[in-house]
């Protein structure tokens, strides 16, 4: 059977709920999963067979510390019993085709280093890995005092379909820790995180400092236009 890629829409959040627990073990509220869909935030796609969503993918902008605009790729789920027909295949494809419409510079996704599955996908759509992985480190936001921000550092706001909060970029350092925690606070936002290369010890030791926690090895995976 053919497969469908277009634009998620709002009725389309039960069928994806569904399938992020089925395929990611990943529970979505549906009302804000509509709302967000409604409202037409980030890009976000579905695959449709026999018109039936069996995937989707999601994606978001950010800007980089050197004014590049990214379009990052943050969620992928295809329905197991869908799986084995190239639907993640198109789904990423559907990305690329949207980011040479915008003034972007960069497609990337963040994979896990033993998701050898997501790994090779990347790979086989021309996506280029990072020579080194790096470690994601999450907290939940609480009260702190902001700071003057290092002009090295950049904080960037994000919101996809499972949650919102604030990514750290740049020099790491603990005003940037704190001015993060102080602005996800303020805004109620549910995590701070930051892609940490393994190389950089001091800043993976000052995440564990302010008791963020390490959700393990991850590789970047870019393709650029």
């Amino acid at each position: 059977m053919s497969i469908q890629i277009r634009p998620a829409a709002a009725d389309d959040a039960p069928a994806m709920a569904m399938i992020s627990r089925a395929s990611l073990n990943a529970e979505m509220d549906e009302a804000r999963l509509r709302h967000l869909l409604l409202v037409k935030r980030g890009f976000t796609f579905a695959a449709v067979s026999s018109n039936r969503v069996v995937g989707f993918a999601d994606y978001f902008l950010t800007i980089s510390q050197n004014d590049d605009i990214r379009l990052e790729l943050d969620l992928l789920a295809v329905h197991p019993q869908a799986r084995g027909r190239g639907i993640g295949r198109e789904l990423i494809r559907a990305g690329i085709e949207q980011a040479k419409c915008l003034d972007v510079s960069i497609l990337r996704a963040l994979v896990a280093a033993d998701n050898t599955a997501m790994q090779g996908l990347c790979a086989a759509l021309g996506l280029q890995p990072s020579h080194e992985n790096s470690a994601l480190f999450v907290t939940s936001p609480h009260p702190t005092s902001p700071h003057q921000n290092n002009a090295n550092s950049i904080l960037i706001p994000v919101e996809t379909l499972t949650y919102d909060g604030i990514w750290i970029e740049g020099d790491i350092d603990q005003t940037a820790i704190d001015n993060a925690l102080f602005i996800a606070h303020t805004r109620k936002l549910a995590t701070v995180g930051a892609v940490v290369p393994s190389q950089n010890a001091a800043a993976q030791s000052l995440f564990q400092a302010n008791h963020f926690a390490c959700l393990g090895k991850y590789d970047w995976w870019t393709f650029t236009l």
